[in-house]
């Protein structure tokens, strides 16, 4: 518990899943001389009046407490520090301070984890497929990881069950609620066989912004990702992208409709370079070839170092930039030619999303630029920019860069 508490606090501070945590671990080594330096003084010329009264106000005790109160209701705690933390997460851009979680967490030690992601409304056949194909792979030793959704996600994890394999779900609520009320009986099931994590603390309600979030863990705990059934507006097409800014490979079932657009998702990964799989023996064969030391140069060049300095951060960006996938995506922006910035101010947007738009339309921007702009708390940026990129309005580049998409 000792780090444990230290990580919470922080969380606490700046907010869950908020970069901002990691923006000033930089200048710590560990997360106790974190908290004691702050509130010592020490970078309050670089915390906002907000950090800085929930630092004052936020006690050590209460962190503490809410650990308490987990390990009561049968739930443990884990932090970035701990050795059970899952170790391609802590390689991740922005991985979660502290995640909570049900059931047995070596689950993550048992065979490569493979993602998948899919729409909760997925046609008969695309389920009928992901059963077989989820249930064959969980056979041949991976671990199946999904959301706990209805659709696509909970027919991943009864797939492993019924293999008798263990499963991974990630949630974006907190461990205590009963969500979705649809899949509540099949809790127990994936307990047994398996894991439930989430960096949300218990009582935290299944709120929009929290998904987004909840997809970057998705992404970040897997070797790969399967898009199983995705249109063209769906949040699985945000956890692909991360997927790939992670160096993880994307995988994707091919339409059984090119003319439908519930597989619109599908297609657009396809064509951006994801690996079509007619069978398991596709991904067979992809990690039969597969140089771990890829992977592993990939993880090591998006890792956050805490004493890097300003050499070190170019070379991750310049390391970034290399993925081929990537590269295809901002390849194609660079050709993208845009128009009227009226084009792009639509009724059903917020006005914290026309900011945000008409920012973007004078030039890229840097999400901590658009931020300091309209002075806006980060953790409610990158909220309205995951839902504007999913929208199509904007694209995420590399380096936190955001550029307006091209208006078709």
């Amino acid at each position: 518990m000792y780090r444990c508490k230290y990580w919470l606090w922080l969380t606490r501070v700046f907010g869950i899943g908020n970069e901002r945590i990691w923006e000033v671990m930089r200048y710590f080594d560990d997360p106790a001389k974190a908290y004691t330096e702050i509130l010592s003084g020490f970078l309050k010329d670089k915390l906002s009046e907000k950090e800085l009264q929930r630092a004052l106000t936020t006690s050590l005790e209460s962190c503490v407490e809410i650990i308490e109160i987990c390990n009561s209701k049968g739930y443990d705690v884990i932090s970035y520090s701990s050795p059970e933390y899952p170790s391609l997460l802590r390689h991740i851009y922005n991985p979660p301070a502290i995640l909570y979680y049900d059931g047995d967490i070596k689950t993550f030690e048992r065979g490569r984890i493979i993602s998948i992601v899919g729409a909760r409304n997925c046609c008969d056949r695309s389920l009928a497929t992901e059963e077989k194909l989820c249930h064959d792979l969980a056979v041949s030793g991976n671990i199946i990881a999904s959301g706990f959704a209805v659709g696509a996600d909970i027919t991943a994890h009864l797939s492993a069950v019924s293999a008798d394999r263990p499963t991974v779900a990630v949630l974006g609520c907190g461990l205590d609620i009963n969500y979705p009320s649809d899949n509540f009986k099949y809790r127990d099931k994936i307990r047994k066989c398996g894991v439930f994590i989430t960096e949300y603390p218990i009582g935290t309600s299944p709120h929009p912004q929290n998904f987004p979030k909840r997809n970057r863990i998705l992404s970040g705990i897997a070797s790969g990702v399967i898009v199983i059934e995705a249109g063209e507006k769906s949040g699985s097409l945000i956890t692909a992208e991360l997927a790939v800014q992670n160096g993880r490979e994307v995988f994707c079932l091919p339409p059984s409709d090119i003319y439908d657009s519930r597989f619109a998702g599908n297609i657009r990964v396809l064509r951006e370079g994801a690996t079509a799989i007619y069978g398991i023996e596709d991904i067979r064969a992809y990690y039969r070839h597969f140089d771990n030391s890829r992977l592993d140069v990939v993880n090591h060049s998006l890792e956050y170092v805490i004493n890097s300095d300003e050499d070190e951060v170019k070379a991750e960006v310049i390391a970034i930039e290399e993925n081929p996938l990537l590269k295809k995506s901002i390849d194609f922006i660079k050709k993208e030619k845009l128009k009227s910035v009226d084009d792009y101010l639509t009724d059903d947007l917020t006005d914290e999303q026309k900011k945000i738009i008409t920012c973007l339309f004078e030039k890229e921007l840097h999400a901590d630029v658009i931020a300091e702009k309209l002075q806006i708390e980060m953790s409610e940026l990158m909220s309205l920019l995951t839902e504007l990129e999913i929208y199509g309005i904007i694209k995420a580049l590399p380096g936190k860069m955001y550029k307006i998409a091209e208006k078709k």
